[in-house]
């Protein structure tokens, strides 16, 4: 593939690191670093900077078929450093400094209102990638919105009497968050179902209580287990469709489940 010279590929892995750098560093930040990076460089004690900085960038570019700014992460740790030095010089020449300062404050405070009042907002004013990105720290389930009031919701439930919470064995929200917020309730026991990996009635063995036994779901999806639940509660995400539900088992299905 490589040999076959995709230029094009090329040119889109090029654009993609420096619209998710930029965004990730601040435009300041990373033309900082990326300046004062190939400075120090001329030092021999910082050349290994630079090389850590280059050779991921080379790799990306030219074999990179599918990535994410995650991938990118290791490309601005030694800029973040070269920048902070950088900063720190500029720092020291007072009048410059207080020009830098001039500038950046607009955007800065402009960001800083929009992330504290209307942080639905925020991905908005960011680049192509970078706003792709961003969105799912806002929007959906990957948010994490519902994830407290369902937590809530079920000690409200455990109050009374000892409840168990069954989850699929999943990463993300709601599964992790809701175990650990309820891990620490003695009223609750948390069930996880290794969807796709071991039989239902492994995971319904486990459950001590089958009394008040609960279900929380990813949005609609139930994880094949539709049959045997009762929807309780929905806490649904105040700018998208998505939502967090909260289902309960019917009074006998957890006997009649094959």
């Amino acid at each position: 593939s490589f040999l076959t010279f995709p230029i094009t590929l090329w040119i889109e892995n090029f654009v993609k690191m420096f619209v998710w750098m930029i965004n990730l560093l601040t435009p300041v930040g990373f033309l900082t670093g990326v300046v004062l990076l190939f400075y120090l460089a001329k030092k021999k004690k910082y050349f290994l900077l630079l090389i850590w900085f280059l050779l991921p960038l080379v790799y990306i570019i030219l074999f990179a078929k599918m990535f994410s700014s995650r991938h990118i992460l290791i490309l601005t740790i030694p800029l973040i450093i070269s920048s902070g030095i950088g900063m720190n010089l500029l720092v020291k020449k007072v009048k410059l400094a207080i020009v830098l300062f001039a500038i950046l404050i607009i955007p800065c405070l402009f960001y800083g209102v929009v992330l504290l009042f209307y942080p639905h907002k925020y991905p908005t004013y960011f680049m192509s990638f970078a706003k792709t990105d961003l969105m799912q720290y806002f929007y959906s389930n990957s948010s994490g919105y519902g994830v407290v009031e369902a937590a809530k919701f079920l000690e409200t439930k455990a109050k009374k009497s000892k409840i168990t919470v069954m989850l699929r064995d999943d990463s993300g929200n709601p599964e992790d968050a809701v175990v650990m917020l309820l891990s620490k309730n003695p009223n609750i026991q948390t069930v996880l179902f290794k969807e796709r990996v071991e039989a239902r009635d492994v995971a319904i063995d486990k459950i001590v209580n089958k009394n008040d036994v609960f279900f929380v779901s990813r949005g609609s999806y139930l994880a094949g287990l539709e049959p045997y639940l009762d929807i309780e509660k929905k806490f649904f995400h105040p700018y998208d469709k998505s939502f967090i539900g909260i289902y309960k088992f019917k009074p006998t299905s957890l006997e009649d489940m094959p």
